[in-house]
């Protein structure tokens, strides 16, 4: 099923948009807009040769409806967002940029997804060896502090299927079973370091 966008997609908060089955191709229109939300996850889409596209008013919340200018022409924007996971998404020949993410968005997840034809050069990001280290640690930490409320020998349940993804992934990378790797033997500058 192809669709073209005449105007932006604008998601709401705790939203799904998933595909799977249906080949769902986004092409030759706007893009999708997440704005100032959580809890999003989109899975499954093909999204191709995005332009710009008119703007105009359009509902932005619940109760409100804004104007907007012409799309920025992106794939997937992101902006001041949290919670967003992006799994088997294909994307292509976007005239801006595939995904752009800013204004302080945080724990996004990009996972599984093949990206081709951007005109961009490629970002290269620098972090730290402790930095990332760091990152590792705190993820653990919350692995095993969802995993200490589970009970007796039962995998915990999360109301948000995100979140239970999250976890399912942090416990195939963590799981203390006997042949589980674990973050403890992390060296950082030759030495080892303990949680």
């Amino acid at each position: 099923m192809n669709i073209r966008l005449t105007e932006e997609l604008i998601m709401q908060g705790d939203k799904t948009i998933d595909g799977h089955g249906a080949r769902l191709n986004i092409i030759g229109g706007a893009g999708i807009t997440i704005q100032f939300i959580k809890n999003v996850i989109i899975r499954n889409l093909h999204i191709r040769n995005i332009v710009s596209a008119n703007g105009g008013n359009v509902i932005d919340a619940v109760d409100h409806i804004g104007f907007w200018t012409r799309s920025d022409r992106d794939g997937i924007s992101i902006y001041g967002s949290s919670n967003v996971w992006i799994d088997h998404v294909s994307m292509s020949n976007c005239v801006e940029g595939l995904i752009d993410a800013i204004e302080g968005s945080t724990a996004i997840t990009i996972s599984n997804s093949h990206f081709t034809n951007h005109n961009k050069k490629p970002q290269h990001v620098d972090v730290s060896k402790t930095q990332l280290f760091e990152k590792v640690r705190r993820l653990k930490k919350k692995y095993e502090n969802n995993a200490s409320k589970s009970k007796m020998g039962e995998d915990r349940t999360f109301s948000k299927a995100h979140e239970q993804q999250t976890y399912e992934l942090y416990k195939k990378i963590w799981f203390c079973g006997a042949n589980s790797v674990g973050v403890d033997s992390a060296k950082i500058n030759g030495k080892a370091r303990k949680n």
